[in-house]
């Protein structure tokens, strides 16, 4: 009867959540749109049609954009394309908790990048979303938990390791080198996920290693030195 109880209980537990797995960075690479009306109540079937999207490739594959319309991200790329206001640069990414991420990013050309665009997007479970968007001058909070995105394209279902870091301040870097801006640290004991890895290895000291582009909960979306993470 425990047993039984347990179960029920995780059940409902993932039907309120709305996701089955912890969200990562990556989960937001795709093409997105907002089902403003509910008139397609997040079928996106008719939605991939050749004579309503364009076909558009990612460093992801290829996907299918809707013109003006679609929220389209590339995070390898660090790139996002946002109902046809223009290219976005993304700075930093940071997962809050298990289905929540904080996006810092920037129009190309804007020069008031002191206080650049942040956006926290809530997953309801890998393939929807809302947003919250703060303008900059703190007057009001665009979007919310009634303009639900549906993703139209994307990559397959990620596959990711997890790590743990070995040793003190352990720094994340923005590039896969000792050169790349750091983004923060990481603390020996420290889970991470790894979702990626450079394609050369790199010697350090008396160490030789490729580098992972990790998430942690509460730290930037970074690369962080192999000799640093254990299975």
């Amino acid at each position: 009867m425990e047993n039984k109880s347990t179960l029920l209980f995780l059940f409902l537990l993932v039907l309120n959540t709305g996701y089955a797995y912890p969200i990562e960075p990556t989960d937001l690479d795709g093409t997105w749109l907002e089902d403003m009306f509910g008139t397609w109540k997040g079928d996106t079937t008719l939605l991939r049609s050749p004579s309503i999207t364009d076909a558009y490739y990612f460093s992801w594959g290829k996907g299918r954009t809707i013109p003006n319309s679609s929220f389209d991200f590339d995070i390898d790329e660090n790139k996002s394309w946002f109902s046809g206001d223009g290219l976005l640069i993304i700075d930093t990414i940071t997962k809050q908790d298990e289905n929540t991420l904080k996006v810092v990013m920037y129009f190309v050309g804007d020069k008031e990048l002191e206080r650049p665009y942040e956006m926290t997007f809530h997953f309801l479970d890998r393939n929807k979303y809302w947003f919250e968007w703060p303008q900059r001058d703190e007057s009001e909070i665009l979007k919310g938990k009634d303009w639900i995105h549906y993703r139209v394209s994307g990559p397959p279902l990620r596959t990711a390791q997890q790590g743990t870091i070995n040793n003190m301040r352990v720094r994340i870097r923005k590039e896969p080198n000792l050169s790349g801006k750091t983004l923060g640290h990481l603390d020996a004991g420290q889970r991470v996920t790894i979702l990626r890895r450079s394609e050369e290895t790199q010697r350090i000291d008396d160490m030789e290693a490729y580098w992972y582009k990790v998430s942690a909960e509460g730290k930037p979306y970074g690369w962080v030195y192999g000799g640093y993470i254990q299975n």
